[in-house]
C-alpha cells in the first residue's frame, strides 16, 4: 500500500483517527484540529526520553492507556479538509517532538493498513490491537533478547536503535531468528 499512497501517510494516519458522524464534508475544519489536539497527545505522540506523568507507577494503577483508533480514512475527508488535517498534525507532533506514534487498530485488517501506511518522516509507527484479558504492562526501555543463528547481528541493530536494553537473564521479550530471510546487516 505503501507505494501506491496517493497522499502523504501523515494524512492518512491522522484522518484515520477521526471520528465524524454524518457528512465528513460537512464537518468544520476547526473541530477536526480540535479533535485531533485531543487525540494527539503525549502517549500517543512519544517522546521515550522524556518523563511522561501517565508513565508513573500511580498513574498506570489508576486506569488504562488509551491510544487513539485508527481505521482507513473516509475519502470524503481526506479530500476535502486534507489541509485542515495535516496542519493539525504538524502542530501535535511539533507541540510533542514525539519520536514515536503509537495508535491502536480495531481489528488484524486495520492494524496492516495502518503499518503499510509506510514511514513517517522522524517518527516510528507502533500500532497495536487492544489487549484483551489481564493488564499487560512493560518498562521502558523494554528489555529484549535475541537469540537464533544470527542472533548477534541483530543484537547488533538492536543495540545500535537506542529503544531497548539488551538482558538475556530477564527479557520482557524475546525475539527468536528462524533463520534465512530478513538480513540484519542492511538495516538502519
Amino acid at each position: 500500500m505503501a507505494g501506491d499512497l496517493v497522499h502523504p501517510a501523515p494524512l492518512l494516519l491522522a484522518a484515520g483517527l477521526l471520528q465524524v458522524w454524518g457528512d465528513p464534508a460537512a464537518v468544520a475544519p476547526e473541530e477536526l484540529a480540535a479533535q485531533l489536539a485531543d487525540l494527539l497527545d503525549g502517549q500517543a505522540l512519544w517522546d521515550p526520553h522524556q518523563d511522561q506523568p501517565w508513565l508513573r507507577s500511580e498513574a498506570l494503577a489508576a486506569g488504562r492507556i488509551q491510544l487513539p483508533r485508527w481505521r482507513p480514512p473516509d475519502p470524503v475527508l481526506v479530500e476535502r479538509h486534507g489541509n485542515a488535517i495535516l496542519e493539525a498534525w504538524t502542530a501535535a507532533v511539533d507541540r510533542f517532538a514525539a519520536d514515536m506514534v503509537r495508535i491502536q487498530a480495531g481489528n488484524p485488517d486495520d492494524l496492516a493498513a495502518a503499518r503499510a501506511l509506510g514511514p513517517l518522516a522522524g517518527q516510528v509507527l507502533a500500532v497495536s490491537l487492544p489487549a484483551r484479558g489481564g493488564r499487560f504492562t512493560w518498562q521502558v526501555p523494554p528489555r529484549i533478547w535475541v537469540a537464533g543463528p544470527r542472533a548477534e547481528a541483530w543484537r547488533e541493530v538492536v543495540r545500535d536503535s537506542g529503544w531497548y536494553e539488551l538482558d538475556e537473564a530477564a527479557p520482557d521479550l524475546l525475539v527468536i531468528d528462524a533463520g534465512p530471510g530478513l538480513d540484519p546487516s542492511g538495516l538502519p
